[in-house]
């Protein structure tokens, strides 16, 4: 399908980057111009938690969009967390919410193959390597089961990023829920 040539950006800088293919993994990019109908999603500028409850959204094997919901977070890093969050390949980038507070937690930055797009005669080499499959072949694992995806904690970039105005929404919001308690 197409869609207006004024909906396409590029990449004017790279402000920030990360790459360890283990642990931190992140690009901050400024875009070209600013991105006019659209309202900036508020962030985590503090720690996740262990009881967090997680969602995703993306756009993985060119799905027009694939919700995960029900995320839980399995173990908190240096800089990156596991969660068992329902994703896809192609959906690193994605941004990992908490259900609650409605503010992104987290970047998808990789996980195990979920399924692939060829057929074939392959067998697995090593079930310990989550990138080692069987083409052809759907993992399907219980909500606690496989190796999870790893999520850069948003903090990691929180300082280059403006307080948006559902950010201050939220966190005002938040002290009036805590008043109320008190």
């Amino acid at each position: 399908s197409a869609f207006p040539v004024e909906n396409v950006y590029f990449c004017k800088e790279v402000v920030a980057q990360k790459f360890d293919p283990k642990g931190v993994d992140y690009a901050l990019l400024k875009l070209d111009r600013s991105v006019s109908g659209r309202h900036p999603l508020a962030i985590n500028r503090g720690n996740i938690h262990m009881t967090s409850k997680l969602a995703a959204i993306g756009y993985p094997s060119g799905l027009p969009v694939k919700v995960a919901t029900n995320g839980n977070v399995r173990s908190i890093q240096e800089g990156f967390f596991v969660a068992d969050l329902d994703t896809f390949v192609g959906s690193s980038g994605s941004p990992v919410f908490n259900v609650k507070t409605l503010k992104i937690e987290g970047i998808v930055v990789r996980g195990p193959w979920d399924y692939v797009y060829k057929s074939g005669n392959a067998t697995v080499k090593n079930p310990a390597d989550p990138y080692d499959h069987a083409p052809g072949r759907a993992d399907v694992y219980t909500q606690e089961g496989g190796l999870g995806e790893h999520v850069t904690m948003i903090k990691e970039v929180a300082s280059l990023i403006p307080q948006t105005e559902m950010e201050r929404y939220l966190d005002e919001m938040q002290r009036r829920r805590m008043e109320r308690q008190w």
